[in-house]
């Protein structure tokens, strides 16, 4: 029999008269992305999953998923803003692919003026059009991979770049944030320059509300998309893209994201299979749609 616990499952197994209990189910756990950054626990090892700057000093700390919402970052921010110095990976690609930014003024906000950056009542870390965290390593290849953000539009007819697999001009692999009427969401630009949208399924204009945004790539170059679960577009690109790290917040263009990042999950492997059982698990934690 399973029993739910905050969203998660216990397993409890009969043997020879005895109850054991088995670890509680995570999302990095049950399906192994290479690659996951949430301000949430998402794996069952995890420990810390950011490290904040504090502005009053300078002074850096490492913090965990239960530190955000129970007072211990606030505190140690006291009445200042906390600023994302790495975002650790919870995948199973380990520290390889901790996303790292060191210039301050260009690092995203968790903590404003003492409160935790909240979206649907979880914290979110928010990117003002000129942040961005990067890590120049990837595990993604030209085909054959799943990508998943949860985030925001800070206003409406805007767009920003959740993810993007370049920094060097508007090339590579992007997942966009688009309260726009274009409804851009998977977006490739090959090196050529030829671009291949496979866009939302409807527009989604509303400002400050939490997206899920999924795309996908198959080992024939075939590109589809989905929003909050809903079918999108789909496309074929040709060609190669620039592919040389993993980028949140900012392309190599001026598309930066005004806007918030919750979680993203990338997968080397194609796990459109396992989508519905996938963003089910982000939904029942965010409560998007």
């Amino acid at each position: 029999r399973s029993i739910m616990i905050n969203n998660s499952y216990m397993r409890l197994v009969s043997s020879m008269n005895r109850t054991v209990a088995a670890p509680s189910s995570y999302l990095v756990d049950d399906y192994s992305p290479s690659v996951a950054y949430s301000t949430q626990k998402i794996r069952g090892s995890a420990t810390n999953i950011v490290r904040l700057r504090r502005t009053s000093d300078q002074a850096e700390s490492d913090f965990s998923a239960s530190d955000l919402t129970d007072g211990t970052a606030t505190t140690w921010t006291g009445a200042n803003n906390g600023h994302i110095v790495k975002w650790y990976n919870q995948g199973t690609g380990g520290s390889t692919y901790d996303l790292v930014q060191a210039t301050a003024a260009n690092q995203p906000k968790l903590i404003d003026v003492g409160t935790v950056i909240l979206r649907n009542g979880i914290p979110s870390a928010y990117f003002d059009q000129n942040d961005y965290i990067e890590v120049s390593n990837t595990p993604l290849g030209q085909t054959d991979f799943s990508l998943f953000g949860v985030s925001s539009s800070f206003a409406t007819n805007t767009i920003g770049t959740v993810f993007a697999s370049s920094n060097t001009g508007n090339v590579g692999a992007r997942i966009y944030q688009d309260t726009r009427s274009i409804k851009r969401n998977l977006f490739i630009t090959n090196t050529s320059g030829t671009g291949y949208a496979a866009d939302m399924s409807t527009t989604r204009t509303t400002a400050q509300t939490l997206t899920l945004l999924s795309g996908f790539v198959d080992s024939s170059k075939g590109m589809s998309s989905f929003d909050n679960s809903a079918t999108g577009a789909t496309n074929t690109f040709t060609g190669t893209f620039s592919n040389t790290g993993i980028y949140l917040g900012r392309t190599g263009g001026a598309t930066y994201l005004k806007g918030c990042i919750s979680e993203f999950i990338l997968f080397a492997t194609d796990e459109i299979t396992n989508r519905s059982a996938i963003e089910t698990n982000i939904n029942d934690r965010y409560t998007i749609y």
